[in-house]
């Protein structure tokens, strides 16, 4: 549709500049296209301005998890995967079943749970029959404290090894639950059905981490350092959305240098509550130092520009209201407004909306 809406314009600047030709003054008349009220609907009007810029510094970086919200989770025995129940990329609820293991090792606690039960009721039996006695005066109230001093500690016993069965998610037939800690997507996973994990295994099997937030890590050479300051703007950009623009501030400088690449990195967070950049994208960061002081430029807004066979022009409208076309060389752009070395004056009028519309009503002629 905009396309179609484009040509029926240029289609309509042709037809005025056929007008023009049928009712000529002169012969230049003929070549020339004017601002009139049908035209001036279709466009926006700037001036040429000076105005104070800061050059930019443009960075290559990556996405990367916010390290704070990453949760790698182990396996707490040695055992046999029963069932895996989380797959890469999923997103899992705090404490929902990642999977689950058999393992003799939790036969152990098991065995030490039945044994403290065992404790206890040997325990209160004997609380019993000490306070019984005492009651009747045949034993003292010294073996009354002693029973009550071994009921609980066998009351405390059993405590703890439910509190660890408790914590290890341990159930029947030797099964113990494997749960996440937290909240978020299963970023890695180094664990399938029937895998036997060694009790010495000392790598993750799940690792969860939440991407509401990411981190852009940007890498600076060392001869642009000196420009790199901490809350700096930065704009940044992503090929998969390459219409978007993420607007955030330098929050973290790495003062060391890579001794292979000769880079240091700098860090910027972005929130990402519909989870559109995902950690390991290339990212495009444009960043300019505010605390340098800037400088005086002749600028035009960057939607102005027309870019045609490696050239760039500007539509200009002359005191006579007559179009005409001027190549520009662009020094630097820096947020909507770029910065122009040659090709235009100050306060000279430019077309800023549809220019291109203009452009091409002009080559054609």
């Amino acid at each position: 549709m905009k396309y179609i809406i484009l040509n029926t314009l240029s289609v309509f600047l042709l037809f005025i500049m056929g007008s023009c030709k049928q009712n000529p003054k002169s012969e230049q008349a003929e070549h020339k296209l004017m601002l009139n009220d049908s035209l001036q609907q279709l466009i926006s009007i700037d001036t040429v301005t000076i105005r104070h810029i800061n050059t930019p510094l443009n960075l290559s970086g990556q996405v990367s998890f916010v390290q704070d919200k990453v949760v790698e989770v182990f396996p707490l025995f040695g055992g046999n995967v029963v069932e895996v129940h989380a797959e890469l990329g999923d997103y899992v609820q705090k404490g929902v079943l990642l999977a689950t293991i058999r393992s003799s090792e939790i036969a152990d606690y098991q065995q030490q749970e039945i044994e403290a039960k065992t404790n206890l009721d040997v325990a209160k039996k004997n609380f019993d029959v000490a306070t019984d006695m005492a009651s009747s005066g045949l034993s003292s109230e010294k073996e009354v404290l002693v029973a009550q001093k071994e009921l609980d500690n066998a009351k405390g016993q059993l405590n703890k090894i439910k509190e660890i069965i408790s914590i290890y998610n341990i159930s029947d037939n030797s099964l113990y639950s494997l749960k996440s800690p937290v909240s978020g997507f299963v970023v890695k996973k180094n664990i399938n059905r029937e895998m036997q994990l060694r009790s010495d295994n000392s790598s993750e099997v799940f690792t969860i981490s939440g991407l509401d937030e990411v981190w852009v890590i940007a890498n600076v050479y060392e001869s642009d350092i000196s420009k790199i300051k901490l809350n700096n703007p930065a704009q940044i950009k992503v090929s998969a959305y390459p219409n978007e623009v993420w607007e955030t501030r330098i929050e973290k400088i790495y003062n060391i240098l890579d001794p292979e690449s000769k880079t240091m990195q700098v860090r910027m967070k972005l929130t990402n509550p519909d989870y559109k950049l995902k950690p390991g994208m290339y990212a495009q960061i444009e960043t300019v130092n505010t605390q340098l002081e800037s400088k005086q430029e002749l600028c035009i807004p960057k939607n102005a520009i027309i870019f045609d066979n490696n050239k760039q022009y500007v539509v200009v409208i002359k005191p006579d209201r007559e179009f005409i076309l001027k190549e520009i060389t662009v020094k630097t752009i820096s947020g909507n407004y770029a910065a122009i070395s040659t090709g235009l004056a100050e306060n000279e009028r430019i077309v800023n909306k549809n220019g291109i519309l203009i452009y091409n009503a002009l080559s054609a002629n």
